[in-house]
């Protein structure tokens, strides 16, 4: 494959890959005028956000499974096609049902698109352009995130909410060309087996009560979500040990280098959404800093966060997964007690440097997280791994919400970060290049 072709693939993934955090992200600043353009209440609204989030963690496994059985570019491309049908609806929506039915079904396109995209760049690329262009889709994704309240913000000043819908339009209709055009019918081996439905349930089950158990204000309802959770997860496992074709293949775990990135995700993501949710708590709170200046600051370490996962995509050719991983944690726990300290001698500014720190050492080690988890598996199996991936990120991001709501002592909460921190660093010894290349060539 040329030069140029493989640029424009890239690229028509690259659309997806930058739009789903920004609609994930974007929303946030239209929330009130949605309320009062629909006659609403702002707790009403707020489902907007909840159903994309808990459709994606949900979904994003299945999906991934889907494209093993079914190939990852029709997968990807029905993906593009559900995102826009999603994009329109919620851009005309009248009321609140509709709008949140048509928000659930940009998320299942988001869901189906996020896992097929990456085992389409496996397929496609070149090892050394892999690492690079997952790179690159760090920082394109970091940068979306960061760039959702700002767009947001204009579309709604220069139109209303529903442009922020709409502009989703133009884009995906290129992507979806780009991608028709240009992505080719990869030689996948299809696995010719049936799609474990109950498997499937029990683990939307999981994740949805799970998600639902971050969002829950009072105790009855936090107990509930949990028994729901245990239940279902412990009958998900029972049953992908006895299914002949599981959603999740449980072996795949047998392998320490997947076990390892996996896990590594999660715990990454764990420390990065508390620093997400605690630092304008913090600010507020402590400083007395306002939640406009809060964004700003948390804007340079998402920044921080994308270029460095840019940076990472270069050097992980040269310095491998165990060392940026290993790096990674290592920043993690000086960065927790750094914001230990700041709080301790109530410095904002030393807060700030090591919110940027924190950044850099989130980011430097996710494009090393991904080559590992996809050089760790059968190419024929890079969707259920992308899924199994993205379901982790969710995981942790999740378990960080629940312990915030539990846990009071932003400098308390600051030290347990920076245990798990360590204990990451732990799990960055199980990185092994010659067990991720034994499991490439079996």
């Amino acid at each position: 494959m040329n030069k140029n072709k493989e640029n424009i693939i890239v690229a028509s993934l690259l659309i997806g890959g930058i739009l789903v955090p920004l609609n994930s992200t974007m929303i946030a600043v239209a929330l009130s005028s949605m309320a009062s353009a629909l006659n609403e209440s702002l707790w009403m609204i707020t489902w907007v956000v909840t159903i994309y989030f808990i459709v994606m963690a949900v979904l994003q496994p299945i999906a991934g499974k889907l494209g093993d059985l079914f190939g990852y570019r029709r997968l990807y491309l029905s993906g593009v096609v559900l995102f826009i049908i999603g994009s329109l609806g919620s851009g005309m929506s009248p009321n609140l049902e509709l709008l949140i039915g048509s928000r659930a079904l940009q998320a299942i396109g988001g869901a189906l698109l996020t896992p097929n995209s990456t085992a389409l760049l496996r397929l496609t690329l070149s090892e050394e352009k892999l690492s690079k262009t997952l790179g690159l889709f760090g920082l394109t994704s970091g940068l979306g995130a960061v760039l959702g309240p700002l767009v947001g913000g204009a579309l709604i000043g220069i139109f209303d909410w529903h442009a922020i819908f709409l502009i989703n339009l133009p884009l995906m209709v290129l992507s979806l060309v780009l991608s028709i055009v240009f992505i080719p019918k990869v030689n996948q081996e299809k696995l010719d087996k049936p799609l474990d439905f109950l498997g499937s349930i029990l683990l939307a089950i999981s994740i949805a009560s799970l998600a639902l158990l971050s969002k829950s204000e009072s105790t009855g309802s936090m107990t509930g979500y949990a028994v729901f959770f245990a239940i279902a997860l412990l009958l998900f496992f029972l049953r992908e040990k006895k299914a002949k074709d599981p959603i999740i293949k449980l072996s795949l775990f047998k392998n320490s280098v997947f076990t390892a990135a996996n896990l590594s995700v999660a715990i990454s993501n764990f420390v990065m959404y508390a620093i997400l949710l605690i630092i304008p708590l913090l600010m507020a709170s402590q400083f007395q800093i306002s939640e406009t200046i809060s964004g700003l600051f948390l804007s340079l370490f998402s920044i921080s966060l994308s270029v460095s996962s840019f940076i990472g995509g270069r050097i992980h050719q040269r310095l491998g997964a165990r060392k940026l991983v290993s790096y990674s944690f290592i920043g993690l726990v000086v960065v927790n007690m750094g914001f230990s300290l700041g709080i301790i001698i109530s410095s904002w500014p030393l807060i700030l440097i090591f919110l940027i720190i924190g950044g850099i050492a989130i980011g430097i080690a996710m494009p090393s997280m991904q080559m590992a988890y996809l050089s760790a598996v059968d190419p024929n199996m890079s969707g259920s791994a992308s899924g199994i991936f993205s379901t982790f990120r969710y995981l942790g991001g999740i378990a960080s919400s629940v312990l915030i709501t539990v846990m009071s002592g932003f400098q308390y909460l600051f030290l347990l970060f920076a245990a798990v921190s360590l204990f990451g660093i732990v799990i960055s010894r199980l990185y092994n290049r010659l067990e991720v290349n034994a499991m490439r060539h079996e």
